[in-house]
Parts: C-alpha cells; sequence; structure tokens
C-alpha cells in the first residue's frame, strides 16, 4: 500500500465509522510510515462535525470546530486503530 492508498483508506475508515454523526469538510492533514513492529500508516484525518441543531445564523457564520482523528492502518491496508489526535500538542515521535 502506497501513501495515496493509505489517504483514501483512511478517509474510507472515518466515513464508514461516523456515519451516523453528520461529518463534513474531511481532509488529510498529516500522514508518516512507522516501522518497527507496528510498522504501517499513521494518517491524521480532520473533519467538522455539528453537534448543535439550532439553524440559527450563528451557526452559519461560526464554522463547526474541527475533529482531528489518527487512524492506524497495518502495512496492507487493515484497520488497526482510530484515535483522538491532540493538535495543542506536537506529535510524539
Amino acid at each position: 500500500m502506497d501513501a495515496h492508498e493509505a489517504v483514501g483508506a483512511a478517509k474510507s475508515h472515518v466515513l464508514v465509522m461516523f456515519a451516523d454523526e453528520d461529518i463534513h469538510s474531511i481532509g488529510l492533514e498529516e500522514i508518516r510510515f512507522e516501522t518497527g513492529s507496528e510498522a504501517g500508516w499513521a494518517v491524521t484525518i480532520g473533519f467538522a462535525r455539528d453537534w448543535r441543531n439550532d439553524p440559527s445564523l450563528m451557526r452559519t457564520i461560526t464554522p463547526p470546530p474541527r475533529t482531528y482523528k489518527i487512524v492506524k492502518l497495518a502495512a496492507d491496508g487493515s484497520l488497526r486503530s482510530i484515535t483522538n489526535r491532540d493538535v495543542r500538542t506536537e506529535p510524539a515521535d
């Protein structure tokens, strides 16, 4: 699996896992290949989701905050995990 395929697989997993939460504005934030015993792709996907059901004008002016998830894929593309990505700190290497 190459990087392009990993991004597509990560986005697909996010769309399936969060299908009932009306996510939108899905995009790639970062990607890296991890080596060692857990070799595979770590793909950070960002998206927005509205938690408010309020159709007010403020909702259209203020975009919903983005959520960031790290999607870990094995080298063959199978899903290992989806975890939160805290964007307030730098990722650990």
